[in-house]
């Protein structure tokens, strides 16, 4: 539900009111809408709309004013992430000045798309053999299954907290020298918030990034809280 800027569509107080229907939300949007924008074209008639990128109705703005969405959908990009021009574009730019979140949520959203890819096949495919192997069981999956010269796993509260340690950094970016920057770790995080939901999908899992080469660090420590039958990942 991310917009083309990075805008989270899902908590937009329009779109929530296309969802539930609620004409008297629609009419507190409107007029809260006209005071911010100083316009008095905002009718709560207006205020429809499903998402950025989603299919449906649209509020006006979104879909014809709006110059990021003109400019990505122009370019054939699904977002601003992909633009190579985006740190320094001033369209996008003014929407990350007075939305900081916006600009993470592409960010994270790029490092998921790519951390997917990277574990998909191969990786993901081993861990399937250790869950397997092990039953499901977290605890003697993180003392008997994650113990080897790449990686090693630590209990820290039966059934709900655990450590896994990389031994040396993995990603084959980092490894190429494409990538330096500790900030590249969200993929690592992200990656392994892609297997867990694949192992366990009816289960909430947060993953941590405690510490990390590119920090400066020995290994790369991530720290993983799980919530069985609360689907989520953080």
């Amino acid at each position: 539900m991310i917009a083309c800027c990075g805008i989270n569509c899902e908590t937009c107080e329009a779109r929530i009111a296309t969802i539930k229907n609620d004409d008297k939300m629609r009419v507190e949007v409107a007029k809260k809408w006209r005071e911010m924008n100083h316009t008095d074209q905002i009718t709560p008639e207006s205020i429809n709309c499903t998402g950025c990128r989603m299919e449906g109705v649209k509020f006006y703005f979104c879909s014809h004013m709006c110059e990021v969405h003109k400019c990505v959908t122009s370019k054939g990009y699904e977002t601003c992430a992909e633009c190579l021009d985006k740190n320094t574009c001033k369209r996008v730019g003014t929407i990350w000045e007075n939305c900081a979140e916006a600009k993470g949520n592409l960010e994270t959203m790029r490092y998921r798309e790519e951390a997917i890819e990277c574990v998909k096949d191969h990786v993901l495919q081993i861990h399937k053999q250790i869950y397997a192997k092990y039953d499901g069981d977290f605890d003697r999956i993180y003392t008997e299954g994650y113990n080897n010269k790449s990686y090693t796993g630590r209990v820290i509260e039966p059934g709900k907290v655990y450590e896994l340690s990389y031994l040396e950094c993995t990603c084959p970016k980092v490894k190429c020298g494409l990538r330096t920057h500790p900030q590249q770790c969200e993929c690592s995080r992200q990656s392994i918030l892609y297997i867990l939901s694949q192992l366990e999908p009816d289960s909430h899992f947060e993953v941590q990034v405690e510490n990390t080469i590119l920090r400066g660090n020995d290994r790369c420590t991530f720290r993983i809280t799980r919530h069985a039958d609360t689907k989520r990942t953080d």
